[in-house]
């Protein structure tokens, strides 16, 4: 009778288990689009054109995302970053 509770308790948790979070991809800068001097913090990132990218900060994010189209493509030119 065991061995069926603990069979039973088994299937119960395995259906109830919560599908795995989509994984945000890697950025493809390590150092800032706004600051190129400073290194990214991994959690600090925006897509743009389908390329994720990383900033050291919030506030640079905030003036990336701030920006016209075209500011942003000047913004990632100049830090020479590869974006399609």
């Amino acid at each position: 009778m065991k061995t069926f509770a603990l069979a039973v308790t088994l299937a119960a948790l395995c259906g109830c288990a919560a599908p795995p979070a989509p994984q945000t991809p890697a950025a493809v800068n390590q150092n800032c689009v706004m600051q190129v001097d400073h290194e990214v913090d991994p959690d600090v990132t925006t897509n743009w054109r389908g390329t994720t990218l990383a900033f050291c900060c919030n506030k640079c994010k905030t003036k990336f995302d701030a920006l016209d189209d075209a500011g942003r493509k000047a913004a990632v030119d100049k830090a020479g970053i590869a974006v399609k």
